[in-house]
């Protein structure tokens, strides 16, 4: 079964909606993070907030969702549950 782009998308969205708008770019990083764990993007450090492109950094958990969903990576997904 495919994993659809906007399906992730929509509940990550509804995860981060729980915060304060302050944290929700924390939120997608940390996400990234912890899915990525050990993977390329996973110690990412952003110097300046303003730079993350919240829509490119929620595609890029899709993208890694879906590598996994495939069996290509092999990562706790804690987060999903």
């Amino acid at each position: 079964m495919e994993i659809k782009d906007h399906v992730l998308i929509r509940k990550l969205d509804q995860l981060a909606e729980s915060l304060p708008i302050a944290f929700r770019e924390d939120f997608y990083g940390a996400a990234l993070g912890s899915f990525i764990n050990g993977y390329e993007f996973a110690d990412a450090r952003y110097e300046n907030r303003s730079d993350v492109n919240l829509r490119a950094l929620k595609l890029s958990i899709v993208n890694y969702l879906k590598e996994k969903s495939k069996g290509k990576v092999n990562v706790p997904l804690r987060l999903l549950v």
